[in-house]
């Protein structure tokens, strides 16, 4: 979450993975950092590009979510 707009990312979850519980958010959803130490000096917050996964380490805000 080094950017504003996320594009791309270093890892990628497959059609298992996203048919198999994995949360899946439309393109336009918001990430909120909410859970590491870079909240000791920053609050990250971006924009997906594209439809993208995430871990527990971060909240979305959509308003809707793909499953």
């Amino acid at each position: 979450m080094k950017r504003f707009r996320l594009e791309d990312t270093q890892d990628h979850v497959t059609e298992n993975g996203a048919e198999n519980g994995t949360k899946v958010v439309p393109a336009g959803t918001a990430f909120l950092l909410t859970r590491g130490m870079t909240l000791l000096n920053d609050v990250p917050i971006c924009v997906a590009g594209q439809p993208m996964a995430f871990n527990q380490d971060v909240k979305a805000v959509a308003s809707r979510m793909i499953t």
